[in-house]
């Protein structure tokens, strides 16, 4: 988001997450239009930042954990901080993943 690569964006979320939004270009637009109205609001993505993960958990040919994250917006009234934690979902051991944003 911060560096409006929405392409990734639908590269790391979870497959069932795109299916949801009606595909991969519909994520996308959807994804820039989130940016967009929050842009026409005054407000700027401007960093984001993961923690290590944590609660790695193995479940059949899944592999999921739990990944803290951080994300600096700017208003013209200052700086906002953002905390949530994404939800890291593996099919292959580890190698690969794709994310489920846990707000």
């Amino acid at each position: 988001m911060v560096q409006r690569d929405y392409a990734r964006l639908a590269d790391l979320t979870w497959p069932g997450t795109i299916e949801e939004a009606g595909g991969r270009e519909a994520f996308i637009e959807a994804a820039q239009e989130i940016v967009k109205m929050l842009e026409d609001k005054g407000i700027k993505f401007e960093s984001f930042e993961t923690q290590e993960p944590a609660n790695v958990i193995s479940e059949g040919t899944y592999t999921f954990a739990a990944v803290q994250t951080r994300a600096w917006l700017r208003n013209a009234k200052g700086r906002l901080v953002g905390e949530s934690f994404a939800l890291g979902i593996s099919t292959d051991g580890g190698k690969t993943w794709t994310f489920v944003d846990g707000a």
